[in-house]
């Protein structure tokens, strides 16, 4: 096959700027931990909430969820950790 015309790359891995920037925060998580993951929250994504919900939060949240998502979300939940179990004991 005759190719005419190569297509761009669009792996972030071709980019040596995104792998240089990934690196970077890749190294300051592991440095400074949740200070840089807070610091990174508000420099890309201008976010300066609490990454953790209260009791409170979490429970109003919760009770607006439908029953019938609920059971779907908990059947989804079991299905996953039995696949996961079995890869894990093969």
């Amino acid at each position: 096959m005759e190719i005419i015309k190569q297509a761009p790359s669009l792996r972030a891995d071709d980019d040596p700027e995104v792998v240089r920037r990934v690196t970077e925060i890749i190294n300051n998580i592991r440095q400074e931990g949740e200070t840089a993951v807070r610091r990174l929250a508000r420099e890309l994504d201008d976010w300066e909430q609490d990454f953790v919900l209260s009791d409170e939060k979490r429970t109003a949240l919760i009770s607006q969820v439908s029953e019938q998502t609920k059971t779907d979300l908990q059947f989804a939940w079991h299905q996953i950790k039995r696949f996961a179990q079995a890869q894990m004991d093969s």
